[in-house]
């Protein structure tokens, strides 16, 4: 070859190369405008047009044609051509050029502004987030005045149940009227079970019997009933009676305290009652009632607007200016004056028809990960509703505008839905949200080692071995097949959402996983020298959230010492701890273990600490913490303000004067801190071993394309003190740092701790 080829060749790949660069650069360019536009529209342009459309469509729709955009003139229209026909006042314009000026009537007579209110944001009917523009309430967006109670115990799991109320109303129209209801959820908080009277209104103005019967799932998360008044009018109820049978003849009453409304109702602090929704009144009242001397009233704030949330409102001219990136904006309307036909505003120069006929030829069921407008589609919708909705970005710092782009970039090269999957959850990660996750439709099966790691003295530590593999409890991992155990663990850190705690004992749960049937090599150090073994991963026995390999067995309730009973909180029955009580309120220490074996029986009706132990602790009413639901009316989480709520436990005999000491580990997230954050903030007791999770709140689940179902945290959680409880989560009083030579002796230290302190705190020993 001649000497003059070698440095074209070299040029004509570094211009190869050089190109294929900017190409993707402008691809990437062109998909983060696409995105942020498509979430302002999406769940803050109150057009009628834009509630026509499937966004999951359009969202497919709109990739594929924007991302081949060559510049920003072609972009810019290509983003017209998209969103004018949804959004006829919107205006998209280039950096240094001025929008014009919104048109608004002069005269507001017959008219009514149209907005969106999110409590939250409303991704899933029927539950506790709502989103709804107001002005142009639908039938399946109507809200209620709704009052609730809920249970989570396995004894009403294949029961029969019967609910009765004496209901009257005072309601006019087709929208209002008053609901008897029951609603079961399983585990992803999907609803197993619904019984309800919305399809026989309850209109009547005088007291009648309503009653829903039927028979619980095998399995579900928890349940509630109550209920309800929708749209506008009166609500009377009285004699609420909640009861289940193994056979259908021999009836159980397990109505809740105050079901007949006897006693003063104050809405959030109604003995186990919760009312849900602004704009609404919950009390007892004297002037109607069946029996006794009261009954329920629920009825709407006066002057309230038929499907507000909350009181925050916008008038009528209110704009947005926003960057989409690639020197273009937008000048958003947030919004407009309404008639019963159209926004005012004017009809788009680009017909909606068209659209809608290109949506129509994407079909969703075929629509999977495997496809790259597919890909691509679904981050665009996660990432606008973490923007928009995520109430933590305050304490996490995550740098979420460049999220987007690195995970577009990132699926530059994806060629498969477990390529976005991986995506997907790395960028959950930068979230920090313990509740963050991605339940795909199907994964790979993955083989597992048969053994418990933990982080202990700056190592990766074997504390558990299931069977007889080769491994000795307090083995230091050095590597796996040939790379460094460090290195793994942070590998699978960076797909872990959540606290520095709860991460690291997440990724650790199935640390060393791989191809189901492989073979894997680690290096071990042992008794101070290396050795070398080899095991197959077979099926894994661990799971994401707790490695069922334990350290230790735990007994359920048990008497360790004189006077020193322990209650593992995971696994003791309701019933088994009641049969206790009169013992336990003699004990001098009372130990709540927090750790799990791996051993459950799902059938057990489960202790709970808040429901059946601090009762028993307290003298005078105690409160949860404060749940905070965001009230939204602008995007990028901007001026939002809450709606608190949060439930008290009463007083019950015997009393218990027992010292009380809690054993906490990373792995006690969500329900768990709830009942923690009470014992920490009314210091019922002490704490000993390692921070909890730091992560509460109820999840939001959405679904994406292609099967994925997601999980986030949609409301706000602080500590009673009004300070921060997430990625903080509930400090031990007394901390635990394990051993790895304690871990050699099948030492619990965790253990040993909770003893000593027991004994300092009535004995007056010091503590080793």
């Amino acid at each position: 070859m001649k000497k003059w080829i070698w440095p074209l060749a070299f040029f004509v790949l570094a211009f190869d190369l050089a190109f294929s660069q900017n190409v993707d650069s402008q691809t990437i360019n062109n998909l983060v405008a696409f995105a942020k536009l498509y979430g302002y529209v999406r769940f803050f342009h109150p057009a009628d047009e834009a509630s026509r459309i499937d966004w999951e469509k359009f969202a497919v729709y709109g990739v594929g044609i924007v991302k081949d955009a060559k510049d920003r003139d072609e972009l810019q229209k290509k983003l017209a051509q998209l969103f004018y026909p949804l959004a006829p006042t919107l205006q998209i314009y280039k950096k240094g050029e001025t929008p014009e000026p919104i048109k608004h009537p002069e005269a507001a007579a017959g008219l009514y502004p149209v907005y969106w209110q999110h409590y939250g944001v409303g991704l899933n009917k029927h539950y506790l987030y709502r989103s709804v523009r107001i002005g142009r309430i639908v039938p399946e967006e109507s809200l209620d005045g709704r009052m609730e109670m809920s249970f989570s115990d396995n004894k009403f799991k294949k029961k029969k149940f019967k609910i009765n109320a004496m209901i009257k109303a005072d309601v006019q129209g087709k929208k209002n009227y008053g609901n008897l209801f029951i609603n079961v959820s399983g585990f992803k908080m999907e609803t197993v079970l619904e019984k309800n009277f919305h399809d026989h209104p309850i209109r009547e103005n005088q007291w009648q019997m309503y009653s829903l019967t039927g028979t619980f799932p095998d399995t579900f998360s928890f349940f509630s009933i109550g209920v309800e008044l929708e749209g506008i009018g009166k609500l009377w109820v009285d004699d609420l009676e909640f009861s289940i049978s193994e056979d259908g003849e021999n009836w159980e009453n397990v109505s809740p305290e105050n079901s007949g409304f006897e006693s003063e109702l104050k809405a959030g602090d109604a003995e186990g009652w919760t009312c849900a929704e602004s704009g609404y009144i919950f009390e007892t009242t004297d002037q109607e009632k069946f029996t006794g001397n009261r009954s329920l009233l629920i009825q709407n704030v006066k002057d309230w607007l038929p499907g507000t949330l909350f009181e925050k409102r916008l008038k009528p001219g209110t704009v947005v200016q926003k960057s989409l990136g690639s020197d273009l904006f937008c000048q958003l309307p947030l919004a407009l004056w309404a008639d019963d036909d159209i926004s005012i505003g004017g009809r788009s120069r680009y017909p909606l028809a068209e659209l809608q006929a290109e949506l129509e030829k994407i079909d969703l069921k075929t629509c999977t990960a495997d496809n790259e407008n597919v890909r691509f589609a679904n981050i665009v919708i996660a990432w606008n509703i973490f923007r928009h909705f995520y109430p933590y970005f305050d304490v996490v710092k995550a740098d979420w505008e460049n999220a987007l782009p690195e995970t577009l970039t990132d699926l530059l090269d994806a060629e498969s839905s477990g390529d976005f999957l991986g995506s997907l959850r790395e960028m959950l990660a930068k979230l920090e949200d313990g509740h963050a996750l991605v339940f795909p439709a199907s994964e790979t099966p993955q083989g597992g080692l048969p053994i418990r790691v933990e982080y202990i003295e700056d190592n990766l530590v074997v504390t558990a071995i299931e069977g007889e593999p080769p491994f000795m409890k307090g083995d230091i991992i050095k590597s796996i097949d040939g790379t460094k155990a460090m290195e793994l663990l942070r590998e699978r850190e960076k797909y872990v959402s959540g606290s520095p705690q709860l991460k690291r004992c997440r990724a650790l749960t199935q640390f060393g996983g791989g191809p189901l049937g492989s073979k894997a090599k680690l290096e071990l150090i042992r008794a101070g020298r290396l050795v070398v073994v080899e095991t197959e991963r077979k099926k894994e026995t661990r799971n994401f959230f707790f490695n069922k390999i334990s350290e230790f067995d735990f007994p359920d309730i048990t008497e360790l010492e004189e006077g020193i009973f322990y209650v593992n909180v995971t696994t003791t029955d309701k019933k088994d701890f009641t049969g206790k009580l009169n013992e336990l309120a003699k004990a001098k220490g009372i130990i709540l273990d927090e750790r799990w074996d791996g051993k459950i029986d799902m059938n057990l009706d489960m202790f709970q600490p808040e429901m059946d132990l601090f009762p028993h602790l307290i003298d005078e009413k105690i409160d949860s913490a404060w749940w905070n639901i965001p009230e939204i009316i602008y995007p990028d989480y901007q001026d939002v303000t809450y709606h608190p709520s949060n439930w008290s436990i009463y007083p019950k005999a015997p009393r218990i004067k027992a010292k009380i000491v809690a054993v906490t580990i990373p792995e006690v997230v969500s329900y768990g801190e709830t009942y923690m954050g009470i014992y920490e903030h009314y210091k019922l007791g002490e704490t000993v071993g390692e921070a909890t999770a730091g992560c509460n709140g109820n999840v939001n689940p959405f679904q994406l394309m292609g099967g994925f179902e997601v999980w986030w945290t949609g409301m706000k959680v602080l500590k009673h003190d009004g300070s921060q409880h997430h990625l903080v989560g509930i400090k031990p009083t007394y901390p635990v740092r394990k051993t790895i030579e304690a871990v050699k002796q099948g030492r619990d230290e965790f253990l040993e701790k909770a003893i000593a302190v027991v004994k300092s705190k009535t004995n007056g020993d010091e503590l080793p």
